[in-house]
């Protein structure tokens, strides 16, 4: 994300967040909440599913739980909301649930699809034009190193805070038969935090096929390329065996 953005980040504090030490949480003075005596539903009525996600349309909810799903990222998105809402599109977040150690995350279901899903049936101009609607502020803004080594990288690198998985799954768009697609939300804030300024660029080209579409048309137009901090963490993730 870009400097202002991550200097905005930087002023909240640990008194203005949420309660994330509590197992049970609940977003009152949001939508859901409107409707006198509405309730969340609890994690027992889910079925016995560990992990997943539940939509229950009839609500405009949905219920991401599972082992690997934290109150950090539900905090993130109440934050991402509260403070960069204007700039950075997110579903609501009615509250959260930790049962049995599974953490439930309950937010608002956005009327859409995934870009990849719409993907297939957009022609050229119409890939392109989504980019207009897609905020630049989800992604870094970097300065390229000036060393290809990784021994010669500098430590002192910008830090800011990143999505770190961008990809078409995690981006909604308006469906077709309402013009050109138009982001309605980014989803999926799991592993956002703050990392250096190259990290974006790598986790989005790390997430797709390198010879798609996605990543050589679009993706350049999306992020500048630094191919020096890539090709470095590539090798590293393939001596360690992560590809």
């Amino acid at each position: 994300m870009d400097s202002t953005i991550t200097t905005e980040l930087k002023r909240i504090n640990q008194s203005q967040l949420p309660n994330y030490l509590s197992d049970e949480m609940d977003f009152l003075d949001t939508s859901f909440f409107k409707i006198a005596g509405r309730k969340l539903p609890c994690p027992q009525q889910l079925g016995a599913s560990r992990e997943g996600i539940t939509v229950i349309s009839e609500m405009q909810l949905v219920i991401k739980f599972g082992q690997h799903v934290t109150i950090d990222e539900a905090v993130t998105m109440w934050v991402v909301r509260k403070y960069l809402g204007h700039q950075v599109p997110v579903p609501k977040l009615f509250g959260w649930r930790v049962y049995q150690g599974t953490v439930y995350i309950y937010m608002e279901l956005i009327a859409g699809v995934t870009l990849e899903e719409r993907w297939k049936d957009m022609d050229l101009s119409d890939k392109a034009s989504w980019l207009e609607w897609l905020p630049q502020r989800f992604l870094s803004s970097s300065q390229r190193y000036k060393d290809p080594y990784l021994t010669l990288m500098p430590k002192d690198t910008a830090i800011k805070f990143t999505h770190a998985d961008v990809h078409p799954t995690n981006i909604i768009v308006s469906t077709s038969g309402f013009g050109p697609a138009r982001v309605l939300a980014l989803i999926d804030w799991g592993q956002s935090g703050w990392y250096p300024d190259y990290w974006e660029y790598f986790k989005i080209c790390y997430t797709t096929h390198w010879e798609g579409e996605w990543r050589k048309t679009f993706i350049p137009k999306m992020i500048e390329p630094q191919e020096d901090e890539k090709y470095l963490m590539d090798e590293y993730t393939a001596t360690i065996g992560a590809v």
